[in-house]
């Protein structure tokens, strides 16, 4: 029996072989590995399909109209998803998903869900993630040894996508001992190796470092071995609140000089990662009439001196600042902790007063 590309199907049943379900010709359909091309209307149930150089490859079935194939090397499902083999292979897409197939040019998508909201996609459905501990544009992953099997690299191969994605958001990384790895706006992007069909999202949460790479993202969750889990803007600048503030006043304590040392941060719409309730999000209008966002009472700021992605230079400046921690009752470690921290990071050189309020 041969494809309709010609190419030979080893093996081929007609009855109830690994619970895949034909209700007619057209539901199952497949990708020729020998050629690439795209075959439809095969009214059969396959087995197995010859594959060159991949015979260890074995087919798995989750649910009815859902075939994905266990890469046995990392047990992921599929080799566009895991790697391991990205020229040669691609796994069986739902029934709903072949009726309307995303564009063939397409190597990342958009999907969504109510509890999630729009997220990146493989062309198959698999969803894709972002770790926290990664610095966007650092060029590398905190994910390494034992992480890389549950939490595998995804690389999109050359990048071709359909609006309202845009190319230039997506990169390529090669970190130390790695595997090649495509980045979205800096961030490197994963697979969760324990969701196992289109549209899963169990990985979204896991240890408050993983979360689903929403499109839409105003506001992320950054992971630091010192401060825990804290807000950054999606760039990966972090967010600090002051301790001279007063939750839910309305005002912010930092303006003059104090506002040119640590600007206002303002998202008109707050789109956040699972670990932050958008219910804790506010904005205040300041003394300028400039707008700013406000967490869990308490407004948002950058630090100037901070200049790179994932830096913290202002987390417990003066004793009165701190990154805006997420998930611990309180934004404000330094408040919240029962003694004052060492401070690490020194005053900046800039000749400006002295007050007690951090500038």
């Amino acid at each position: 029996m041969n494809w309709i590309c010609g190419h030979t199907i080893s093996e081929f049943y007609r009855s109830g072989i690994l619970g895949l379900f034909v209700s007619s010709p057209g539901d199952l359909h497949g990708i020729c590995p020998q050629c690439i091309a795209r075959v439809s209307g095969i009214d059969l149930y396959l087995k197995k399909v010859i594959r060159p150089h991949h015979e260890k490859w074995e087919m798995m079935s989750d649910e009815i109209h859902a075939a994905h194939f266990k890469c046995p090397d990392c047990s992921g499902p599929g080799c566009r998803v895991c790697n391991h083999h990205p020229a040669n292979y691609d796994t069986y897409r739902n029934r709903d998903t072949d009726r309307n197939p995303p564009s063939a040019e397409s190597t990342v998508i958009i999907a969504s869900q109510s509890t999630v909201g729009s997220y990146l996609a493989t062309p198959q459905g698999m969803t894709l993630y972002y770790f926290a501990r990664d610095v966007p544009g650092s060029g590398t992953t905190a994910c390494a040894g034992a992480c890389t099997s549950l939490w595998p690299a995804f690389s999109a191969g050359t990048i071709s996508i359909q609006p309202p994605l845009v190319a230039s958001d997506f990169g390529t990384i090669i970190p130390p001992g790695g595997t090649i790895q495509t980045t979205y706006q800096g961030w490197p992007l994963y697979l969760y190796s324990k969701d196992t069909g289109p549209g899963q999202v169990n990985g979204n949460g896991y240890l408050s470092s993983w979360y689903v790479m929403n499109t839409g993202y105003s506001v992320m969750i950054m992971d630091n071995s010192t401060v825990g889990p804290y807000l950054s803007d999606p760039a990966g600048m972090t967010l600090y609140v002051f301790s001279h503030d007063t939750p839910g006043s309305g005002t912010s304590a930092c303006s003059g000089t104090c506002q040119t040392l640590w600007p206002p941060f303002y998202a008109k719409t707050i789109v956040a990662p699972t670990g932050a309730a958008p219910a804790d999000f506010g904005s205040i209008q300041r003394s300028d009439g400039s707008m700013q966002t406000t967490y869990m009472g308490l407004p948002l700021y950058y630090y100037s001196v901070d200049t790179k992605a994932g830096e913290l230079k202002g987390h417990g400046y003066l004793g009165i600042w701190s990154a805006a921690s997420v998930g611990t009752g309180s934004p404000n470690l330094i408040l919240a902790a029962t003694t004052t921290p060492t401070q690490t990071t020194a005053a900046p050189t800039t000749t400006m007063p002295t007050y007690s309020y951090g500038y």
